[in-house]
């Protein structure tokens, strides 16, 4: 095991790997440190949710909780007036992610509690995709930072 591993005890006092650490998002919840896997909850509960295109899941110790960035489908968008902006469109956003999530059973804290919404698909010519059609984590989060911090 290195550094980087975050392991997991199986019950019957062995660990094993369950991800690397530099994939894996700390947040700092009621004075426990919980780690999460941003990657398996984007691909495996919130992608599916309607009316999400692409979604990316933030957070770190010092917000606390799960931001979620979401490219919202055009009839999401066209259902809320074309204004991915307006209070009402991210609040009905969250609903759905947050009806998605515990429709899968996710864990409280794995739910986001803030939703950022935007309109411009992430492909590799913007930034938001690298090479190989993977989410840039590192690159969106440099482009949402002020408003994580906004949200928390």
């Amino acid at each position: 095991m290195l550094d980087l591993d975050a392991p997991s005890e199986n019950g019957r006092g062995r660990l094993h790997i369950i991800d690397r650490r530099n994939n894996m998002i700390e947040l700092y919840v009621k004075g426990d440190s919980l780690w999460i896997e941003p990657g398996r909850l984007e691909e495996n509960v919130y992608r599916g949710t309607p009316g999400v295109e692409q979604v990316v899941l933030f957070g770190d110790r010092n917000i606390g909780m799960l931001v979620a960035v979401v490219v919202p489908t055009a009839k999401f968008l066209a259902a809320h007036d074309g204004r991915a902006s307006s209070p009402e469109a991210c609040r009905a956003m969250l609903a759905r992610l947050q009806d998605q999530g515990r429709a899968c059973g996710v864990a409280a804290h794995e739910l986001p509690a803030a939703v950022i919404l935007e309109t411009e698909r992430w492909t590799f010519a913007n930034g938001g995709l690298s090479a190989i059609g993977k989410v840039a984590r590192a690159e969106l989060k440099i482009r949402y930072l002020v408003c994580l911090y906004q949200r928390s």
